[in-house]
């Protein structure tokens, strides 16, 4: 959700600090999971991020 929803260029300063692994797989593996945790929860693999609905 992080990688979702955050600032790319805080999401790319957090890899750069993580471990190599998490600096590879983070990338591939988060946006899947996000998507399908999304599908099944809102229905669309995206979702409106929380900037964009209006309160």
């Amino acid at each position: 959700m992080a990688m979702y929803e955050g600032d790319p260029e805080v999401i790319k300063h957090v890899l750069a600090e993580a471990p190599l692994p998490a600096r590879l797989l983070m990338p591939i593996i988060g946006p899947r999971l996000y998507a399908a945790h999304a599908k099944r929860v809102h229905g669309t693999a995206t979702p409106p991020r929380s900037h964009a609905i209006s309160r």
